[in-house]
């Protein structure tokens, strides 16, 4: 698994130059702010990227080529997590996408009608409360970054919620049902990587409904 640092100041004020210009615009009336020490400036500031502890090396699980994270879900990570997921601060959403589309090596023969880039969604309820699925955002950020497309392809059955439970809980993770076929390969996106369980559950579903190759991709993962 790679353990590639997130990318450097320079790369950050580069995607904020690629932004079109109703978007430039719109920044300057409403600023962008670190998700983490909240300076405007950008999502996230130089001082809070070198804070962040990159991934530890994981087994890849079952079912997938590849499955990588950018970071551990420890200290100021754990913050980035609960300021996304729990607060709405969408800011660092594209540089987060940006640096996690790096772990992703594409295929010389990969093209958008073979490859889709998804996620494994959060319940009905949760993106009802929350107004977002956190792993969609961070999935369309990732794919807009590689060139691919987006797609939802999975749905989540009702059942208890992730969040809260032990990692023995976790275990039996959620279920998924394949909404459309799946194209040939998937990137599959979530937020924080525990047991696995979610991203295997939603690699199965995947596998049933056509997909050959499966990378899971992670903001996060638990150490």
């Amino acid at each position: 698994m790679s353990t590639r640092p997130l990318p450097s100041h320079r790369a950050q004020l580069t995607i904020l130059s690629e932004q079109p210009l109703l978007s430039f615009l719109f920044s300057l009336v409403f600023p962008r702010h670190c998700v983490l020490c909240r300076q405007q400036g950008t999502g996230l500031c130089s001082a809070c990227i070198s804070s962040l502890p990159p991934a530890t090396e994981l087994a890849t699980p079952p079912g997938f080529a590849t499955c990588d994270s950018l970071l551990s879900y420890t200290g100021a990570t754990q913050d980035l997590v609960a300021a996304l997921k729990f607060h709405n601060h969408r800011d660092a959403v594209g540089l987060l996408g940006f640096a996690m589309a790096q772990l992703i090596e594409r295929p010389k023969n990969s093209t958008a009608n073979t490859t889709s880039v998804t996620w494994a969604p959060t319940s009905a309820l949760r993106k009802t409360q929350r107004g977002f699925d956190q792993s969609e955002l961070l999935a369309r950020s990732v794919a807009y970054s590689l060139g691919l497309r987006s797609s939802r392809l999975l749905l989540r059955l009702p059942g208890k919620a992730q969040t809260g439970q032990s990692r023995a809980e976790r275990l039996v993770g959620p279920r998924f049902v394949a909404i459309r076929p799946a194209p040939e390969r998937v990137i599959l996106v979530d937020d924080v990587r525990t047991t696995g369980s979610t991203l295997c559950a939603a690699a199965d579903a995947l596998l049933e409904s056509g997909a050959q190759t499966i990378q899971g991709l992670t903001l996060a993962v638990t150490v």
